[in-house]
This record gives structure tokens, C-alpha cells and sequence, in this order.
């Protein structure tokens, strides 16, 4: 409260020494008395209020008025108003350091040993080791803005106190935090749940699949590629390419390398190599079993290829393959081979001319056939295994009737002359 009066002088009025003296020391003894409680404004003009202070009450800056720090106004605070729509608290760093501590009290005056920086950066210190161990956010520079764990090797990301993701010495984790078999990468570990580990998706991809995939989940419509267990129970590994039914490219795999293995054994590799085997559930391989199948291709659930892999016996699945029978499939076969070959190799028998009226086949016949492909640019094109296998099968079929006809006239001729030596013969 407001210094009070001793004594109330009236006019005419006498105030003795001892009263004069009484009321000059309550004065000089009480001095803070007379501005507390401030009624008006304190206009400091400029000057320094210095030495220590508490404050009991609330201490209310105006908008767009700094709280200086620093004998050289070396930083601000401040509830700026530069944005008129969108007043907001400003933290102001000299340019000579632009470096923001938190840290606990008894650290407040540690010698961080931390070079001045450019850039502002904010520096989260760990309670253990506050100099050497903290967490650094910022130093934005207009291209890269930085997190750095200073004085540890991980980062967590937590969602409710449950961490969801962290980085731990270059490698990314997703529902795990520790892999002893990776050095650089990355590990998703999807619990107990069963649906995509991993999905790609594009603005510029709107296939409309989302419950027709082979797989066991569904997918919506701007997903391009999907990665997940092929069963939920054993695991394996289901990849699945979308593309949009106007599109005739779903599933590419390009590979550049180096000049590709020109051996021919059962060990010898290639610029593109599948390698599949079993193991015995105790982290040891052991042999297929007779007749397994090491590879499938598949038209939707209609097996069309198929491997075997104790002998390497290949199956295709065609049902839709018509006999040429009404052609000349002996002179289809020769033509196929003229064709392929480009004539190298061959040697031509009289057989391989028109004057015996069997002329081989054209590629325009073999393309009729369905046995060759259209033609690039090279003069170069493709076979059709299955129509091929057609033809080298009924060429042998009409050899053979060749053959069976030629010894019906052959059974005709030596009974002819049987009859003619007459029974004495």
C-alpha cells in the first residue's frame, strides 16, 4: 500500500522538530512505499533496472514490444503483430549466435562448446550429460533444416508413448527397433497383422480395382504396387502391379549388368536368375521331393506353365490347339527351319524344290499358321512354341503315313510279282 502521512499540518500551524524528523524518516525509511502500488505508468526513459528481482503479480508486455536480453540486446521476445491476421509470439537470436538452450538449472551456465551458427537452431539437453548429449532442431539454411541426436544413435517416434517408428545408427525401423542382420536400411515389422507391409500409390493412377486381386486383401484404386505376406499363417511374400485397364504394361523388371555367364551346366547363372529351395524348418535346406513343382505361370487361377524340379520337365498348358493335318506339315518344318536359320547350314535336296510339287513354306504360311510371329523392323520375329510342337508332331504323323502307304504299294508290288513267277517260283 501507498506510504501514509504521520502528522497533517494546518495553516497557521506549528509542526515541531521531533514531528519534522518523524515524518522525514518514514519518508527515507519507506521510500518504495510511495510507487507501490504504481497508479500510473513507470516511464523508465531508457535507463537499466538492475539487480535481482521477484515478481508476484502478472508481467504484461504490449503487442510488438520486445523483452530485451543481453547487455547488447543480443535477443527478443516479443507477441508480434507483422502478420496483422495472425499475431504470434516471437523468439528473436542475435545474429552473432543464433542458438536456443533448454536446459535443467544447474546447467544454465554450462559452456556448451558449441560453434556460433548462422542459422537458428534450437538444442533440447539431455539431465545426464547436458554438454555433450542433446537433441539440435533447425539450422535452416533455405535448402536443408536438420535433427541431429548429439551424443546418442536413436530417434524414436512415439504415439501415445508407444514408439511407431525409429532411426537407429542408418537404419529406419517400423514396428521394431532392432535387427541384427542389417547394417543400412530398412525393417518393417508388422506384428500380428496381416495386410500390406508395403504400398505405392499415384495422383495419376485410377485402375477401379479394389476387391478382384488374387490376393487376400483388397487395394484401392490409386495403389500401383502392394507387397505382403502370401499367408498369414507361414508367410511368404504376395507382389501385386495395378495399372489401369487401358494399359498394357503392368509388371516391368529391367536389369543392367555386366556381361552374363556363357556357361551351360546346372550351376551356371544368368543377367536374370530365379532360385527357389526348401528347408527342413530346423535353418537347413533339404532335397524336393520327386515331381515338385519349382515354377508356375498362371492366367488368373488357370496354370499355364508349369517346371518341375528334379529333372527340369516343362509343362505348357494350351487347350486350344488346332491339328494341321490339311497342311503340309514335313515342308512346314523344313520351311520353319530355312526360315529360322536364314539358310545357314542348310544344304537343299531336290526335295526342297517346287518340282517335286512340295515347295516349302513361306513365312507368310508359317504366319497364316499361327506358327510365326509379325516381323520387326530386322526381319526378325518370334515362334510359337505350342503351335511348333503341333506341327513337328504331325510331320512325324505324316511321315509315317508316307511310310504306311508306300508299304501297302510295296505289299501290292511283290504280290504283282509273286503272281506273275507263278507257284513254281
Amino acid at each position: 500500500m501507498a506510504l501514509s502521512l504521520l502528522v497533517t499540518a494546518s495553516d497557521g500551524g506549528t509542526i515541531e522538530a521531533g514531528t519534522w524528523n518523524a515524518e522525514f524518516n518514514n519518508i527515507y525509511n519507506n521510500s518504495l512505499s510511495l510507487i507501490s502500488p504504481l497508479t500510473g505508468t513507470l516511464n523508465l526513459d531508457g535507463q537499466t533496472l538492475s539487480g535481482g528481482a521477484v515478481i508476484s503479480g502478472d508481467l504484461t508486455f504490449s503487442d510488438g514490444v520486445n523483452a530485451t536480453f543481453g547487455t547488447g540486446g543480443d535477443a527478443d521476445i516479443r507477441w508480434s503483430t507483422g502478420d496483422s491476421s495472425n499475431h504470434s509470439l516471437v523468439i528473436a537470436l542475435g545474429n552473432s549466435n543464433q542458438g536456443l538452450h533448454v536446459t535443467d538449472l544447474g546447467a544454465v551456465a554450462t559452456d556448451w562448446n558449441i560453434a556460433a551458427t548462422t542459422h537458428p537452431n534450437l538444442y533440447l539437453h539431455s539431465n545426464t550429460t547436458p554438454a555433450t548429449d542433446y537433441l539440435r532442431l533447425g539450422d535452416h539454411d533455405g535448402t536443408s533444416a536438420y535433427v541431429d541426436v548429439v551424443g546418442g544413435s536413436t530417434l524414436n517416434f512415439e504415439i501415445a508413448g508407444t514408439t511407431n517408428m525409429a532411426l537407429i545408427n542408418k537404419i529406419l525401423f517400423l514396428g521394431d527397433t532392432a535387427n541384427a542382420n542389417m547394417t543400412v536400411g530398412l525393417t518393417i515389422n508388422q506384428a500380428a497383422n496381416d495386410d500390406y507391409a508395403l504400398v505405392l500409390k499415384s495422383s495419376d493412377v485410377a485402375h477401379g480395382v479394389t476387391s478382384v486381386s488374387p490376393g487376400p486383401s483388397n487395394t484401392e484404386t490409386d495403389d500401383y504396387f502392394t507387397i505382403q505376406k502370401a499367408t498369414a499363417a507361414t508367410g511368404g511374400v504376395l507382389i501385386t502391379a495395378l495399372e489401369e485397364s487401358g494399359g498394357t504394361l503392368a509388371f516391368l523388371v529391367d536389369v543392367v549388368g555386366g556381361a552374363p555367364p556363357t556357361t551351360d551346366t546346372t550351376s551356371s547363372h544368368g543377367q536374370i536368375t530365379f532360385r527357389a529351395a526348401q528347408h527342413n524348418g530346423s535353418n537347413a535346406l533339404t532335397t524336393m521331393a520327386s515331381n515338385s513343382n519349382l515354377f508356375v505361370i498362371m492366367a488368373q487361377t488357370t496354370t499355364r506353365l508349369l517346371l518341375k524340379s528334379d529333372d527340369g520337365e516343362l509343362h505348357l498348358g494350351n487347350t486350344t490347339l488346332v491339328a494341321l493335318d490339311d497342311e503340309d506339315d514335313i515342308m512346314g518344318v523344313r520351311g520353319l527351319q530355312k526360315f529360322i536359320s536364314g539358310g545357314k547350314g542348310i544344304k537343299e535336296t531336290p526335295w526342297d524344290t517346287s518340282d517335286y510339287g512340295v515347295p516349302p513354306f513361306s513365312y507368310e504360311k508359317l504366319h497364316k499358321l499361327g506358327i510365326l510371329g509379325p516381323l520387326d523392323e530386322n526381319g526378325e520375329g518370334l515362334f510359337a512354341v505350342q503351335p511348333r510342337f503341333a506341327m513337328n508332331e504331325g510331320a512325324i504323323w505324316q511321315t509315317y503315313c508316307k511310310l504306311m502307304e508306300t508299304k501297302q504299294r510295296c505289299d501290292v508290288l511283290e504280290q504283282r510279282l509273286l503272281a506273275l513267277e507263278g507257284p513254281n517260283a
